[in-house]
């Protein structure tokens, strides 16, 4: 199964001088790398949440579905 990438390819060879995760319960993770030149790499480590719901009756141990529900929430 292919896996979607983010190549960074600015980065190849630079010289790593510092590495931070910092944790915001309200932004969530995010992952700071400090150059020896002086530059800035950052990931921020997002999750999305989804809701899925359904519409059933039960007969016998079977679940009869009537309407099966999805919605995926959509980072601002």
């Amino acid at each position: 199964m292919a896996r979607d990438t983010i190549t960074c390819s600015g980065l190849t060879s630079k010289v790593v001088q510092d590495l931070k995760i910092y944790d915001d319960p309200m932004y969530g993770r995010e992952v700071h790398i400090d150059f020896t030149d002086g530059t800035v790499f950052s990931v921020r480590l997002k999750v999305s949440t989804s809701v899925e719901a359904k519409h059933y009756r039960e007969s016998n141990g079977q679940l009869d579905i009537i309407e099966e529900y999805a919605d995926l929430a959509t980072a601002g």
